[in-house]
Parts: structure tokens; C-alpha cells; sequence
């Protein structure tokens, strides 16, 4: 996942480039769901993540003892992870989700942390979740952060918001463990105070 994207706030925003992105969020700490996640995945599966950004959660996943295929659109975010792998089992794929094949039955986790709305359109958005269903080994887990209706980078920029009742339906025969609806205000990637309002999930594949 991304981790703690650059978005815009109302007051006269920063905007960054991805260098500066990868320079702001590369010594931020791992995703704490990522994390407490991992302990319940077997050591030497195999994992998807969607969204690299700075590479911090691929490499948690990867240095847990997954094999991770780590996909990413951009060319500049794909040139730093494959310099920065540590010689951990990444395997880097430069392309947007919606493009990339995921082979049924071949995950023990996908992991998409504000990554999937940046699917511009709703119909592939909806197609990647389902692929992500099928895509889970029985017992995978899928781990995500995206964004509800009133996130505001949604509006201005045109990425994809889902409802959490939207979202718990396409997983209703997954074993919720974590969902959260989150409105709250504090600083994006680049220092921007704005308003967020996000789902998280963790859901486990029966």
C-alpha cells in the first residue's frame, strides 16, 4: 500500500513530486493492521501488494517471509523499490492493478493501502475486488484502506469512493475481523492539514 498519500488540502496546498513523496513517507513506520495481520499468516506464503509507494509495508511483508508481487503504476516508485528491496523475495510489476493478471487461489495476503482509488473508474474498481475474492488462498487475508463519500481528494481529483455497506457486501462471506469508518483531520504526505474520511478492512477468506 501507498501508506500515507500526498493529497491536497483547501488552503493553498503543497504539492509534491514523487521524489519528494518517497523522501517524506520513506521512515514512517509500518501499517499497524499490516503488522498484527502478519502474525496470523504462515512464514513462508505468498503476497500481493497493491500500491508500493516508499516500500515500507512491502518490505515488512516480505521480511516476515512472504514473496510478495508488488505492483505499481509508477515508473519512478518501481526504480526505488527495486533499489531499495534489501535483498528481500520483491518481485516488482510496473502497472496499475486493473492490468495486472491475479491468479485465483494464489494469495495468503493482498494488501492495498490507499492504493484502489486510484482506479478512476468504478465498474474496473468493482472488477478488482472481485478479482482480489478469488485471487485469496482459503484462510488469506485482504487488508485495505479507501475511501468513503465524503473524502474530499475524491472530489477534487476524481478517485473512486466506495460505501462501507458496499464493501461489506462484496466480502459478506469473509470473516470480518476489522472494519472502520473514519472521518478525522490531520497532515497528508506533504504537511497538509485536511480532512480524510476513510474505510479500513480486514477481511479473512473462510
Amino acid at each position: 500500500g501507498r501508506g500515507d498519500c500526498g493529497f491536497e488540502s483547501h488552503q493553498a496546498p503543497k504539492k509534491m513530486d514523487w521524489s519528494e513523496y518517497l523522501e517524506n513517507t520513506k521512515n514512517r513506520k509500518p501499517t499497524p493492521l499490516l503488522i498484527a495481520a502478519l502474525s496470523e499468516i504462515p512464514r513462508n506464503g505468498v503476497a500481493l501488494d497493491i500500491g508500493i509507494g516508499a516500500g515500507v509495508d512491502t518490505r515488512a511483508i516480505a521480511a516476515h517471509g512472504l514473496i510478495v508481487d508488488a505492483v505499481d503504476p509508477s515508473p519512478e516508485v518501481v526504480a526505488y523499490i527495486s533499489a531499495h528491496s534489501d535483498g528481500l523475495p520483491i518481485h516488482v510489476f510496473q502497472t496499475g492493478i486493473e492490468n495486472f493478471s491475479i491468479i485465483e487461489n494464489q494469495y495468503d495476503l493482498i494488501f492495498a493501502w490507499y492504493s484502489l482509488p486510484f482506479i478512476k473508474n468504478e465498474e474496473k474498481y468493482m472488477t478488482v475486488l472481485e478479482r482480489i475474492r478469488s485471487g485469496l488462498k482459503n484462510e488469506g487475508h485482504f487488508l485495505a484502506s479507501v475511501f468513503g463519500e465524503d473524502e474530499p481528494y475524491v472530489k477534487e481529483s476524481g478517485l473512486t469512493r466506495i460505501k462501507k455497506e458496499k464493501l461489506v457486501e462484496i466480502f459478506k462471506d469473509f470473516e470480518i475481523k476489522t472494519i472502520k469508518e473514519i472521518k478525522d483531520t490531520h497532515a497528508d504526505a506533504a504537511g497538509n492539514i485536511k480532512d480524510w474520511h476513510r474505510i479500513v478492512i480486514h477481511a479473512r477468506k473462510p
